[in-house]
């Protein structure tokens, strides 16, 4: 549970960000779900079992921008989701979702040729800004997944489920490949520091858009989407392991 004390001790581990982000991937069911919660600044003639360390503990962790991120992850891949359902059943689309043996080896072919484009692209950008530049860029989209647990771990490939719904069974079924991928990078255009990622995701759309055409199963840029978040977020995980806080962002 989220809150800082057990056994009349304190432990600010179960009101940490990771903690809290777990929660909102693991126990979070149908219906309405409430978080009890005790966050604040106490007064010195406040007086309390739960102290006031514990309190701003708390503050911290729900104010902290990666439980946001979290919060609108699951939210947008619910929402993307429903959303793409309702209007292909609008306007008439009946994508092919079909999960076999084939696209299972798509999907994974796919996840690979992503990963190899993006590996390309951070060489690129070394060649051209130099390797600091480039690295900063890394640690800096890095930095938004450093307490990510198994579970948020797990949770991208849900989400990419909903956005593959969305930009390729919905937009690129209607409006057609470049409309599908143009949509998926304008909704990844992230904060200043990561911005630039966010326009080469245009090609990412292409890719997976390409394979969507090819094969006819929107299962395979599912599974494709899915893999290549699942294997980013391990990656990052790793390396902000290892990053110095004063490394962060491009130089």
């Amino acid at each position: 549970s989220f809150y800082g004390q057990w056994g009349g001790e304190t432990h600010l581990e179960q009101v940490s960000v990771g903690t809290l982000r777990r929660m909102l991937c693991d126990e979070i069911g149908d219906g309405v779900t409430e978080l009890a919660c005790h966050p604040g600044y106490a007064d010195p003639e406040f007086h309390s079992a739960y102290s006031a360390v514990e309190r701003e503990a708390e503050l911290r962790t729900l104010c902290d921008p990666s439980v946001r991120e979290s919060v609108l992850e699951l939210v947008t891949g619910v929402l993307l989701a429903t959303a793409a359902w309702q209007l292909m059943r609008v306007f008439g689309i009946s994508p092919t979702l079909r999960f076999d043996g084939p696209s299972v080896a798509w999907g994974m072919g796919g996840a690979v040729a992503l990963t190899a484009w993006t590996f390309a692209v951070q060489q690129g950008y070394a060649l051209a800004l130099g390797r600091a530049h480039a690295d900063g860029l890394t640690r800096a989209l890095a930095a938004h997944f450093k307490h990510a647990g198994i579970a948020q771990i797990g949770a991208a490939f849900l989400a990419a489920g909903g956005e593959e719904l969305f930009f390729r069974g919905f937009i690129q079924g209607q409006w057609g490949l470049w409309v599908g991928s143009l949509a998926f990078m304008a909704a990844h255009l992230g904060k200043r520091d990561i911005r630039v990622i966010g326009y080469w995701s245009v090609f990412q759309g292409l890719g997976l858009g390409l394979l969507y055409d090819v094969t006819g199963n929107l299962a395979v840029p599912i599974i494709s989407h899915g893999l290549f978040d699942l294997g980013a977020m391990v990656y990052f995980r790793r390396l902000m392991a290892n990053t110095p806080s004063s490394s962060l962002g491009p130089r």
